[in-house]
């Protein structure tokens, strides 16, 4: 009889020693709880209310090089344009950029150097062909390069 009164008397602790174990751990998983309008937003999370091109204006660019006009027309009399370069590398070279260029068949020749973004007049000297490149002025790696191009004649002078 006293075996029993053992028994029965210490299944009260062992209830209590569970609920107590389980709220303790109930309480824990709900302590990282949170209501999420007070978490950070990364600028790359979408968020309900935000345009997704407001969204593609965050994504970094790939470096690029190009011209305006993106050829020239070497038919007729009038003498080519002389193109403008533009360049963007903010993503890949924040700090600046060096700008060469090759001619066909001669070596690459250093042009400028310039911020991470911009454009440039280049002169009469650019002929379709020139191979503009965009240099990280800290690494010394090419970071893009574009060729000027040439425009095909159209009209009557070209028959």
């Amino acid at each position: 009889m006293t075996a029993n009164r053992l028994r029965t008397s210490s299944r009260p602790d062992k209830r209590f020693a569970r609920l107590t174990l389980c709220g303790v751990l109930a309480l824990l998983a709900l302590s990282g709880c949170t209501r999420g309008d007070d978490l950070p937003v990364s600028p790359r999370t979408v968020v309900p209310g935000r345009s997704l091109l407001a969204l593609a204006a965050q994504t970094p660019t790939v470096p690029s090089v190009s011209f305006e006009p993106p050829s020239a027309s070497l038919c007729g009399a009038a003498p080519p344009p002389e193109p403008v370069v533009q360049w963007d590398a903010t993503a890949s070279s924040p700090t600046g950029v060096i700008l060469a260029y090759m001619v066909p068949g001669s070596p690459w020749r250093r042009w400028q150097r310039a911020s991470s973004k911009g454009r440039a007049s280049t002169g009469a000297w650019v002929r379709p062909g020139t191979t503009f490149a965009v240099i990280d002025s800290r690494k010394n790696k090419v970071l893009a390069q574009a060729a000027y191009g040439w425009a095909a004649c159209t009209g009557p002078a070209s028959r």
